[in-house]
């Protein structure tokens, strides 16, 4: 079968043994870290009016400042997190943060994407875009829609957007 057929049918089957999750949006159980929302929200409104007349969107200038945030200083020195402290304290749940193009991904670069999202909420989005630099591109990528769809959400129920 076809790579899209086979997803279709895994699909079918998690429907019918009631293990699917509900097609509408469910607010996400773990939110990013006050002070992440609190930096981001800030430098989302200073691009999206900087680019007013550009047509930037504000999902756009979120995922713009997710990706950045930590880029333009140097890493303060601090603790860095055993590979296993990110699972601990939030796991991600499985899929749900994935953005839709990777979702046909083996398990392994699903697992990675979710990874970096979970540290970010854990520890923070510096945190994790330092550790992404070890990823591939797609994988660097992935995470940051995953988690500009989570900020977004967040930044949008505060009515900071």
């Amino acid at each position: 079968l076809p790579k899209r057929r086979e997803g279709e049918l895994r699909l079918q089957n998690a429907a019918a043994q009631g293990k699917m999750p509900k097609e509408e949006p469910q607010p996400f159980a773990y939110r990013p870290r006050e002070e992440d929302i609190e930096r981001l929200a800030s430098e989302v409104q200073q691009r999206y009016e900087q680019q007013k007349g550009g047509g930037l969107e504000e999902r756009e200038a979120v995922r713009e400042a997710v990706k950045n945030l930590g880029s333009e200083q140097e890493p303060q020195l601090e603790e860095a997190p055993s590979p296993s402290a990110a699972g601990e304290e939030h796991p991600a749940p499985h899929g749900n943060v994935i953005p839709e193009y990777a979702k046909e991904e083996p398990p392994e670069i699903q697992a990675q994407i979710e990874e970096l999202v979970t540290l970010a909420l854990n520890k923070g989005i510096e945190v994790a875009n330092r550790k992404a630099r070890a990823y591939p591109p797609y994988i660097v990528d992935a995470f940051h829609d995953a988690l500009t769809g989570v900020v977004y959400q967040e930044l949008k129920q505060r009515g900071l957007l």
